[in-house]
């Protein structure tokens, strides 16, 4: 792609995605075969009256070789200055930009997972202060899509080998993340606008909880007096906006984790502990998940739910209907970031504090004390829309409403 193009992506995830304001900070994460694109990125941020930039780009390696090799004692431990690195970027609210795609998809395939689950067991603890200023949007943040070779060819396969895959991929994601408009920014803000309409709807319901059905899916999400439907944009307690991902399509809430009953089905793969799980299915008794299978990479799952017992239970429920530009493309991106923005789904861990009401100025004791936040370490999403998923709200003053019907909204 020219200069100019990614100068005109730069801007949107500077402005759009973490709206930087004067002043503030800015970590960019990424691979580093992202470096050409940060570059820019860089120049974007600063013209735009960023303070400080500090840059981690890594190449996968750099987690292979230390699972596949470092003496299993240390497989645990974490830097010691973290702790005041974590501390210092949520008081003085550091932007962050992680940039999506990777220089080897399939990297992480041949780790093995005990291994694995002991390192990202360990970040994830130490991390979690971090992450929670990320949910309840303390924090502004974006994840936004820069396409590689690799992954290009793992999404379209290699069949055609004079086939310029990264290229094919960017025309892909152009009308995707609206840098077709003229108006990126504009036409961001009209679609924040309409999940906006969205979420009101839903808000109108008064929801006691969501029934799913479909082919190997009967599943009833419980919603609290807490729950808020959220969706687009987050705001931080200033009321300032920014889009935590780019692009996005879904409305979300955080449910009761603790009265999730039914089972349901996983239709697409999803990336976990590094290895892609697939025709995953999970049942739930009392929020827990009692009993889950799948095709590939099972395993994965058993490591994940030893990490952290709260795991296995609802952290999120999102709504996104086929009409999602991401779903039309009918591709399997092996992205969250992208999989989760054409299809409903479920998240398995820490619930989203920017979707709870009047929790804005609580302390994460408070949170905790209202008792249907789950405070898991982890928060992976799982897919189950598909055309054939039917949701139906089950509202507190005995109304039912239609909300989903063959896969798209109803409402």
């Amino acid at each position: 792609m020219n200069e100019k193009f990614l100068e005109k992506y730069a801007q949107l995830i500077i402005k759009v995605g973490i709206n930087l304001q004067n002043g503030q900070n800015l970590i960019i994460r990424g691979d580093s075969c992202h470096w050409d694109f940060v570059n820019i990125l860089q120049k974007v941020a600063y013209q735009n009256n960023a303070a400080i930039i500090k840059t981690e780009l890594a190449p996968p390696t750099d987690l292979t070789n230390r699972v596949k090799y470092q003496n299993a004692q240390y497989l645990n431990r974490t830097p010691s200055y973290l702790d005041y690195e974590i501390q210092t970027l949520i008081k003085e609210k550091w932007a962050f930009i992680r940039l999506e795609g990777s220089s080897d998809p399939d990297a992480y395939e041949a780790l093995d997972q005990s291994r694995n689950a002991i390192l990202e067991k360990a970040y994830r603890e130490k991390s979690s202060p971090m992450i929670g200023a990320y949910m309840n949007g303390d924090c502004h943040w974006t994840i936004a899509p820069v396409p590689t070779f690799k992954w290009a060819q793992k999404i379209y396969g290699t069949q055609n080998k004079n086939s310029d895959y990264t290229q094919k991929l960017w025309d892909t994601l152009i009308p995707i993340l609206r840098l077709d408009h003229e108006d990126p920014t504009l036409a961001w803000q009209k679609h924040n606008e309409m999940l906006e309409t969205r979420m009101s709807k839903l808000e109108q319901f008064g929801l006691e909880y969501l029934h799913f059905q479909g082919p190997q899916t009967n599943l009833k999400i419980y919603l609290s007096k807490y729950s808020k439907w959220a969706g687009g944009y987050f705001k931080d307690a200033q009321g300032v906006r920014f889009n935590p991902n780019l692009p996005t399509e879904e409305i979300f809430t955080t449910p009761d984790y603790r009265r999730t009953s039914g089972h349901i089905l996983i239709t697409r793969p999803v990336m976990v502990l590094g290895k892609y799980v697939e025709n995953a299915w999970f049942e739930f008794i009392d929020g827990q998940v009692v009993n889950y299978k799948a095709s590939k990479n099972i395993e994965c799952l058993d490591k994940f739910f030893e990490i952290d017992k709260q795991a296995k239970y609802l952290g999120e429920v999102a709504l996104v209907d086929l009409s999602s530009p991401i779903s039309k493309t009918n591709t399997i991106f092996h992205s969250i970031l992208l999989d989760e923005n054409a299809s409903c789904h479920i998240a398995l861990g820490r619930g989203i504090t920017a979707a709870l009401k009047n929790c804005d100025n609580m302390t994460k004791e408070e949170i905790n004390a209202i008792g249907c936040n789950n405070m898991s370490i982890l928060h992976t999403d799982f897919m189950v829309g598909s055309k054939e998923l039917n949701i139906n709200g089950y509202c507190f003053d005995g109304n039912t409403v239609s909300i989903m019907k063959d896969g798209h909204f109803a409402i």
